[in-house]
This record gives C-alpha cells, structure tokens and sequence, in this order.
C-alpha cells in the first residue's frame, strides 16, 4: 500500500512539474515550418487593429505570433519586420517566410505568411478573417514589394 501511495505522488508531482505541450509541434524541427503550421492554424480567427492573439489579429500581430509560437523573436509593426527580413524572390519563398505588400500607400503596409504551393495566410481587415489567398492571383501578384526571410 505504501508504494502504491508513493507511486501516485510522485507520479502526480510529476505531471505537475512537466511543462505544457508547445503549440510547435506541427511542422517538425524546421522553425519556420513550424511557423507556417502556427500561421495555418490560426484561419478564420477574427481580424483586430493591433491584435497580436487569437482572440483577434492585425497582419504583423499574426506574423508575430506565429513566430513567438515558434519560440522565436521578431519585431512587432509591418514597417520593422519589412526592414528586418533578408530580402529574396518570391520565387525562393519557404514556408515560414513573409511577403509584404502596397494596399493604399507608398509605402510596404501588409504582411503575410508564405505557406507553400503558392499560398499565404494573413489577416486582411475587419472585413475578414484570417484568411489563406493565392501570391499568384492578380490583386496580390501587383501589390507585392518584398519578400523575404527574418534573420534567425
């Protein structure tokens, strides 16, 4: 009886002190896999000005959140994470990495999450949810302006 007790103690302590599963764990060991599955997963969460949770996203706040998921740091704004990535051809885009985007300004004001096979994931407006589109359809072949991968 005394082991049995001992053994139900140490074995609940133990579940206790173990730490809580990682969100991570889809995408395997590559880091920016891990990102695009984070960014993936979050389709259909609701869009929020300044939203960095699931609860509600802005283009950067989704950006961020995928990589902090991921156990990594990036800045927080569109304009930081444009002038934070290396530069590269759409063309050599992995999952994880991001392509900026020229809506209504001169200047780079929406980011998004390559996925692969031509697809990204973003947080468009109030108007959307997070939402996956094409980089090969018209609207947002025209409006792309850099594309790149954070330095890890």
């Amino acid at each position: 009886m005394r082991v049995l007790l001992i053994l139900l103690v140490t074995g609940w302590l133990g579940a206790c002190a173990s730490a809580p599963e990682r969100v991570t764990q889809q995408g395997g060991d590559d880091p920016r896999a891990q990102v695009a599955s984070i960014a993936e997963a979050m389709e259909g969460r609701p869009y929020r000005y300044g939203g960095t949770s699931p609860s509600g996203f802005d283009c950067s706040g989704l950006v961020r959140y995928a990589y902090q998921q991921a156990g990594l740091s990036v800045p927080r704004t569109t304009r930081e994470q444009y002038r934070a990535v290396r530069p590269q051809y759409v063309a050599q885009l992995q999952p994880g990495d991001v392509i900026f985007f020229r809506l209504r300004s001169a200047r780079p004001s929406h980011v998004g999450i390559y996925l692969g096979d031509g697809q990204f994931v973003h947080a468009l407006n109030s108007d959307h949810p997070v939402r996956i589109d094409r980089i090969d359809n018209g609207y947002w072949q025209q409006r792309i302006v850099r594309a790149g991968s954070f330095r890890l």
